[in-house]
This record gives C-alpha cells, sequence and structure tokens, in this order.
C-alpha cells in the first residue's frame, strides 16, 4: 500500500510538493481521499477537517501528522509520515 501510494502521489502532482508548502498540502489531501476510497449514494459528503501535528523533526518541521476526515459525520484519522524533507510522505489509515 505504501508503494502504491507514493506511485499515486507521483502521478497526480508529477512530484510531490516542497516541504515549505502551504497547509494543508494539496497532495496529500488528494491522496487521502484516494485511499478513503469511493462512497454509497448514501455517503457524498467527505472533506479534510483538522490536521496536527504529532511528531516534528529537528528542524521544527512536521515529520508526522494526523489528518482528519469527516466522512459524513464521522471523524476518520490517517496519519502522514513525511521524509526526505517534506519531499515524499506515506498515508495509512489510523487503527
Amino acid at each position: 500500500m505504501q508503494i502504491l501510494a507514493l506511485l499515486l502521489v507521483a502521478v497526480l502532482t508529477g512530484a510531490a510538493a516542497a516541504a515549505d508548502s502551504p497547509k494543508p498540502r494539496d497532495d496529500v489531501a488528494k491522496m487521502i481521499m484516494i485511499m478513503d476510497g469511493p462512497r454509497g449514494k448514501d455517503c457524498t459528503e467527505r472533506k479534510i477537517v483538522k490536521t496536527d501535528v504529532v511528531e516534528a523533526a529537528q528542524d521544527k518541521t512536521p515529520a508526522v501528522e494526523r489528518w482528519t476526515l469527516d466522512r459524513c459525520g464521522k471523524s476518520v484519522n490517517y496519519l502522514v509520515k513525511y521524509s526526505k524533507g517534506g519531499k515524499t510522505f506515506d498515508v495509512q489509515l489510523e487503527k
């Protein structure tokens, strides 16, 4: 799943955005929406409602963030782990 996530980001954005991109990062948001998958007719509203820094790198940039998705009134959390100074990232559903 991690490799798939990185490949999809490369296809969608051409390359992951730089670490100093404005928050929330569009490339991360797109990846979360892709990973959340299609919803049925009874659930068409999904949006990112919050991001929190879980762990910061030595230079104070986020190393791990928790992104909260509102899926038709239900909060669903994804962990985003950045590497290479924020140039690449891995998204996983938080369990």
